[in-house]
């Protein structure tokens, strides 16, 4: 697209990029292994193709980051079917705590070499567990930082 000329050098500084996460790796992970082996020496595979992702989009002059850490795994309908949506699965969750570790960690890492670019990660998990634990109505969560909002 930029090099058709659809996007402009001057567009993209301007632009925001919103990097979403959702985990659709881990289940087609999980499609081909079933008992979930290896699954936490896969993990860093998935995160460094992230952090290989925000170099690309500051190769292309982007200047405005936002990236999505991911929701609970084990909290997804395909892992939840198995109990009668009645429980989230903290097996499961393991890969999502160790995942959004790592996506902080090359965040962190990717904001020390390119203070110029600004990047804000969107903290789904911690979202999603503040809501699951009724605080999605109080006053004093839109007040703090308790959104999962990070700079």
């Amino acid at each position: 697209m930029i090099e058709s000329g659809f996007l402009s050098k001057d567009l993209i500084v301007e632009s925001m990029v919103l990097f979403v996460v959702c985990g659709n790796e881990y289940t087609a992970y999980g499609d081909k292994h079933p008992n979930d082996e290896g699954i936490l020496d896969f993990v860093p595979s998935v995160a460094s193709k992230i952090d290989g992702s925000l170099k690309a989009f500051q190769a292309l002059g982007v200047k405005k980051i936002s990236i999505t850490k991911m929701l609970a795994y084990g909290c997804y309908r395909k892992i939840t079917s198995k109990v009668n949506y009645i429980s989230c699965n903290a097996s499961e969750n393991a890969r999502t705590i160790l995942h959004n570790k790592l996506i902080t960690d090359y965040v962190t890492a990717f904001k020390e070499l390119h203070p110029d670019i600004e990047v804000m990660m969107l903290d789904f998990q911690q979202a999603f567990e503040l809501s699951f634990q009724g605080h999605y109505d109080t006053d004093d969560l839109l007040l703090s930082d308790n959104l999962g909002f990070q700079r």
